[in-house]
């Protein structure tokens, strides 16, 4: 999961926050304590988790915009939203997947690709290939909302993005109350891996936990050609109901026997 900042340039990741108020700065043993009470944190039955991101890359300075979403709801229920826009190129995936009392569990798909846009139902009932036909789209649509999450939701495994084997990296830590902490890593200067075109000379990443959970995220970055990337985040953990758009049983795939 060890990432380089210089790497996180090329797909505009990190925000950084115009105004922070993070607190004091916290010492080793606060820094410890609090990870301590991090573990023994059981995770959320319900999370609401969206990241926007915003930047240039190349030579040509081409426009990147991408915007993630995940819903996950403490009976199963999951909802991922992923789009990114790219000069010319844009693509999205919309997926729910909900329980369904008539149908045991619904899959539904909205997806653009190449100017087309298209909508995918899939039932679980008496679907032996359910699994089959709706994997690959959960899959497109949920891997960036979840791996993002997952890496922030660690304050140790969020400073491996920043690489924290190199040299440069320079990590604080801010807490404004006992369930609270923020860790803010800053790269003056990064160096290239051979035959690297682009990468992320200068940078900055605040990750803010609250309750010991996962609140919010922002950076930024600078590369080597002059481009700019910005991301923001945030995280909720208030109950989540999924349902379904209205219609979707139009748009119902039929099993083939």
């Amino acid at each position: 999961m060890k990432q380089s900042l210089k790497l996180l340039v090329l797909v505009p990741i990190f925000a950084l926050v115009a105004c922070e108020n993070l607190g004091k700065e916290a010492d080793a043993e606060t820094i410890a304590k609090y990870q301590a009470g991090m573990a023994t944190v059981q995770s959320p039955a319900n999370i609401t988790f969206s990241v926007k991101m915003s930047g240039k890359t190349g030579q040509n300075h081409e426009a990147i915009v991408s915007e993630y979403k995940m819903k996950k709801a403490e009976n199963g229920d999951v909802y991922y939203y992923s789009y990114s826009k790219q000069g010319k190129d844009e693509g999205k995936a919309e997926v729910y997947r909900v329980q369904n009392e008539k149908y045991e569990e619904v899959t539904y798909i909205k997806s653009l690709s190449e100017g087309k846009e298209a909508v995918l139902v899939y039932v679980k009932k008496d679907n032996d290939d359910y699994s089959t036909q709706t994997s690959t789209y959960v899959l497109s649509a949920g891997i960036a909302p979840a791996m993002f999450y997952e890496m922030l939701a660690d304050p140790e495994e969020a400073a491996d993005l920043m690489n924290a084997d190199a040299d440069g990296v320079e990590y604080k830590y801010y807490s404004n109350g006992e369930k609270n902490l923020s860790v803010k890593a800053t790269v003056k200067e990064m160096q290239p891996d051979e035959d690297e075109e682009e990468y992320a000379k200068s940078g900055s990443m605040t990750i803010t936990y609250n309750d010991y959970l996962l609140s919010s995220f922002s950076a930024s970055s600078k590369s080597n050609l002059g481009n700019n990337s910005t991301a923001s985040g945030k995280a909720s953990y208030g109950k989540v109901s999924i349902s379904l758009p209205s219609g979707w049983e139009k748009a119902i795939v039929k099993v083939v026997a």
